[in-house]
């Protein structure tokens, strides 16, 4: 009744209610999704992956899940999800989609296993997470209730000086749980606690307490110069804690004894949440707050109090902070538990950044912690009686460790099991230097390109002895057919006899399945870009251009282009003209079978011969030419000129799949390069010897085979010495 009078007498404030309240049950999901979670994980340390983490698995859930949620794959959270045929249907839609293997998540591979895990899980343990799920939302509504409640006595009641817990109870019904009405009590923004025991509905309460904490922005300060913090003793620096005991031993204030910390930091924590600074104002809230507490005055000066107070919190940029305000007990002893977990897994080192995002979800309801700058403050304050090294980024159980950043980049590339940029890479490890981080990454052979840029562990790929074996049998039929293997016609096989393989491993690439490959096959099969050969033949590009042509009595310019595409590579034309012919645009013949009387050719080629060159485009009639079983024409010419004429030979910047261009010479000519006879065209023609002009006129009457000429300013130099000499 008393809610539905308010939702008229004021909407807005019933809405503020509702907001309230629904921030109240959707908290407690989040508690009870984080308890699901945690079972599992602690479920997993009895049947754990030997590969993969127990953390590690609970992150791929967690980003399949909010993968699911935000493509509505499904209605639930996979945490939220009970029922192991559920989990099926949602997980199988997921899977199914490749673009979210490619793209998304901590890899399919990670995923395939979590999602395996948690079925068993489920099916283990269905029956009692049901009913704890059952009993949790009974107990959010119930709490929704009691909130309710309390904010309809908080409108009648407003006494700034409050009223007792025991009063309160006997408005709402003493049935109901204390502590759950202090805790409501505690966290909402229209009640503030006076005592232990008395807490005040009234917006006047803060002017009683003559205190209000204001969110700050302030620049952080060096610790380890502030004079004034060393003058002051408290905390100690990063590197004057463990890092160097002797100097720590010296910096180090022998705490007061003539005030009780235990009181300091109730009072710290009650009234200063946020933080408090050290200045006058601050330090007079403190003293009547620490009066109103526990009815004692405190008689220190300003130093005197800030001296004392450093003892008592976590200081960071400038203000000093209840440790209880910073992060809860529970999530305090996950944080402890990570710690001492992460060391005695063996690793030597532990960043402050890598706890904090790997704690991320345990931190989500620490609202005061900001950073792991923050973090790290808080760490060297509560582990000061523990015995571990606090360094600028890094703690560590070790006085002199020495970090192995080669280890941290495989660790990272291992943990994210998929392929990652370089940039991404440096991003997250930015504590090492990007100059080393790309030179691990580019050195190690561990590490493989997916992509331009991009990389993976080579122990994320999977394939077992047997794939192994029907990989090499097909890479030996190929090379016992061509003495050579082309990666593309070696991956178009695996995708016909092994797709369960390549479904395995979906998130590489063409590229980096052929990589990791070849890293298995070392000494077996010599992997030269996409060419596969045996060790004892080791060809290059070149010797495949060769070969294909040595194994094929005809081919056609598609065949070549598209070689050249399998292979990533330029055309080898020469290594083409040692074994073939091309007899026209489209075909390509053996020197096998076809042959040319040497000298009628060349006595016929010097017939156009009226001075020491002729451009090859010149030679425009064919009909003198001996017949030799194929018509005769411009690309006929242009072979026989590379290799067989005995008098002439074809000048020109390179041969071209769609055209001829260049110059017929006479061996022993005066002309012997190209440069010169290109000086010969320009001089004889009409055009400004300028670059552009120069260039357009040699491509129009097809002596360079593309618009680009390397030594055009020598064959413009040497053009206008011969213009000069004839004037």
């Amino acid at each position: 009744m008393e809610m539905a009078r308010l939702s008229k007498l004021n909407p807005v404030e019933f809405e503020r209610i509702l907001v309230l309240a629904r921030k109240q049950i959707w908290e407690k999901e989040a508690e009870d999704n984080m308890n699901t979670r945690d079972l599992f994980i602690q479920w997993l340390s009895s049947n754990s992956s030997k590969k993969y983490s127990s953390e590690t698995i609970a992150r791929a859930l967690d980003e399949g899940s909010e993968y699911c949620m935000s493509r509505n794959l499904g209605k639930k959270k996979f945490w939220d999800i009970h029922d192991s045929r559920e989990f099926a249907a949602v997980t199988s839609k997921l899977l199914s989609m490749k673009i979210y293997r490619l793209t998304h998540g901590k890899t399919a591979v990670v995923l395939y296993k979590a999602v395996s895990l948690y079925k068993d899980f489920l099916r283990y343990s269905q029956e009692s997470i049901s009913f704890e799920s059952k009993k949790n939302e009974d107990a959010d509504e119930n709490r929704s209730k009691i909130y309710q409640k309390l904010y309809s006595v908080s409108k009648v009641y407003d006494d700034p000086t409050g009223i007792t817990i025991k009063k309160i109870m006997s408005m709402i019904g003493n049935e109901i749980d204390e502590s759950v009405v202090r805790d409501i009590l505690d966290n909402a923004s229209w009640a503030v606690k006076m005592s232990d025991d008395i807490y005040s509905f009234s917006r006047n309460a803060d002017s009683v307490l003559r205190e209000r904490v204001y969110p700050y922005f302030a620049k952080t300060n060096n610790i380890v110069t502030d004079t004034k913090f060393l003058k002051m003793g408290g905390q100690i620096p990063t590197l004057g804690r463990k890092s160097d005991s002797k100097s720590a031993e010296e910096k180090t204030k022998i705490q007061p004894e003539d005030f009780d910390k235990e009181k300091f930091e109730a009072t710290l924590l009650h009234r200063y949440r946020n933080g408090m600074q050290f200045d006058s104002i601050d330090f007079e809230n403190f003293r009547e707050m620490y009066e109103i507490l526990y009815d004692e005055v405190l008689t220190f000066d300003d130093n005197a109090l800030e001296e004392r107070l450093r003892y008592c919190g976590v200081i960071y940029k400038d203000r000093l902070f209840p440790v209880e305000g910073i992060i809860d007990s529970d999530t305090k002893e996950k944080l402890l538990s990570y710690i001492e977990n992460s060391f005695e897994s063996g690793k030597k080192v532990l960043y402050y950044k890598a706890i904090y995002e790997d704690l991320a979800d345990a931190f989500a309801s620490c609202y005061t912690l900001s950073d792991e700058n923050m973090l790290k403050a808080y760490i060297e304050y509560s582990l000061t009686s523990r015995k571990y090294y606090f360094f600028s980024n890094y703690m560590s159980v070790e006085k002199n460790v020495k970090v192995d950043h080669n280890a941290e980049v495989e660790e990272y590339f291992l943990s994210s099991g998929k392929p990652m940029q370089k940039e991404e890479v440096c991003t997250a490890l930015s504590h090492i230097p990007q100059k080393q981080v790309n030179r691990i990454i580019t050195m190690d052979s561990r590490f493989l390109r997916n992509a331009k840029g991009e990389y993976f562990h080579i122990g994320i790929f999977e394939i077992t002895n047997d794939e192994l074996e029907c990989i090499a049998d097909i890479i030996n039929g190929f090379i016992d057919e061509n003495e050579y293997a082309i990666w593309t016609d070696v991956w178009n096989e695996m995708q016909d006899r092994m797709p369960v393989f390549l479904e395995n491993n979906l998130y590489l690439s063409r590229l980096g399945v052929r990589n990791a490959i070849a890293q298995h096959y070392v000494g077996k099969f010599i992997f030269e870009g996409a060419v596969i050969s045996l060790p004892k033949d080791k060809y290059t590009m070149r010797d495949v251009y060769q070969l294909y042509a040595k194994h094929h009595d005809e081919f056609t310019a598609d065949d070549i282009y598209n070689l050249s595409k399998e292979l990533d590579t330029v055309i080898y034309f020469d290594a083409l003209t040692e074994v073939s012919v091309r007899v026209s645009h489209d075909l390509f013949v053996s020197k096998k079978i076809i042959s040319f009387d040497v000298q009628m050719v060349d006595k016929t080629i010097e017939s156009f011969m009226s001075k020491d060159y002729i451009r090859v485009r010149e030679i425009d009639s064919f009909l003198a030419f001996p017949y030799v079983g194929y018509e005769w024409n411009e690309y006929l010419l242009e072979s026989f000129l590379f290799s067989y004429s005995k008098k002439f030979m074809l000048l020109n910047n390179g041969l071209s799949l769609n055209n001829v261009a260049g110059a017929i010479v006479k061996k022993d000519g005066k002309i012997k390069e190209f440069v010169d006879v290109c000086a010969a065209v320009l001089s004889e023609s009409r055009i400004t010897l300028k670059k552009s002009e120069a260039l357009d006129y040699l491509t129009e009457v097809n002596m360079i085979t593309r618009r680009s000429y390397k030594e055009l300013d020598a064959a413009l130099q040497k053009a206008t010495q011969i213009r000069k000499r004839k004037e």
